[in-house]
């Protein structure tokens, strides 16, 4: 550790650090981060990385006071990026995505899911709302099997 009487700027850049979002650009697709072990230090702004970015996007924002891991270029503390975030002892998977050992999805703030069992072969789509579907072409629903409709 170093001793709290040194100054910031005597102290070793690093390239790899874990902070906590303070607040999300949606627009410039970037977001500050403070760092508790740093006094509370927050970054300039930190572009979001994204899964891709040319002809298929992701969107991924991640959310105030969440957790973040970030790389920084080796000439400061100016230009950086969140890579992402990690789950912890408070922010843990849900139950309903360890069923299996192939289990993707993702759980929305309002309790909607979309998950895929590889093993099971089932898409699961629960939304806490309505759906909209759009097509520029016809949409097709084929089944081997019975199709229910409540």
């Amino acid at each position: 550790m170093f001793d709290d009487e040194r100054k910031d700027e005597e102290m070793p850049f690093e390239a790899v650090r874990i902070g906590v979002v303070s607040s999300v650009d949606r627009i410039n697709l970037t977001a500050k981060v403070y760092f508790p072990d740093r006094d509370d230090t927050v970054s300039f702004d930190l572009k979001i990385i994204p899964k891709q970015s040319m002809k298929t996007k992701f969107y991924w924002f991640p959310d105030v006071d969440e957790s973040v891991i970030c790389l920084f270029l080796a000439n400061g503390q100016e230009t950086g990026f969140i890579i992402g975030s990690f789950y912890s002892e408070v922010d843990t998977v849900d139950e309903e995505f360890l069923t299996s050992e192939d289990v993707d999805g993702v759980k929305f703030s309002d309790g909607s899911f979309i998950k895929y069992d590889s093993i099971n072969h089932k898409y699961i789509i629960d939304i806490q709302g309505s759906i909209e579907i759009r097509a520029t072409e016809d949409i097709t629903i084929k089944s081997n099997n019975k199709i229910y409709l409540n």
